[in-house]
């Protein structure tokens, strides 16, 4: 299943750019372990990313995540953890990468886990988009 076909193509265009700057991040960082390498190839079928894409960001010397606003960081999120629940699978390897990536970004670890209850739950409470995203918008005030 690709990801693509469950999205508008400003969500996938969204969701493709988090990718990237979480892609980013890791390769820059250090040698990745296996689990690393194994979620980052996964999401990026589900995106279909290219060949030209993949190497237009390892010859890029740009830092995506700097100077982005509490707000845009938290969009970040937000995608990858939308990114990995679309395919109805969530990995504890997965959990893990984006809570790496969540701290590294400034946030508490528990931002994934209320940003993931808050998406596999609208559905159920029968929330509309715009009601998850003001719950995420809430999350980021509350202290801790």
């Amino acid at each position: 299943m690709k990801i693509k076909d469950n999205l508008s193509e400003e969500e996938y265009v969204s969701m493709k750019k988090s990718f990237f700057q979480i892609y980013h991040y890791f390769l820059n960082l250090r040698a990745l372990e296996k689990e690393y390498v194994s979620c980052l190839l996964k999401w990026a079928i589900q995106l279909n990313v290219s060949e030209t894409e993949v190497v237009d960001l390892l010859s890029s010397e740009d830092r995506p995540t700097e100077g982005l606003t509490k707000v845009e960081k938290l969009k970040n999120l937000y995608n990858l953890v939308l990114m990995i629940y679309l395919d109805d699978i969530v990995e504890d390897a997965e959990l893990k990468i984006i809570s790496e990536y969540a701290e590294a970004l400034g946030f508490k670890p528990h931002i994934v886990n209320d940003l993931l209850k808050s998406i596999v739950t609208a559905p159920f409470d029968d929330l509309s988009f715009e009601e998850v995203k003001s719950q995420i918008h809430e999350l980021l005030e509350m202290p801790g």
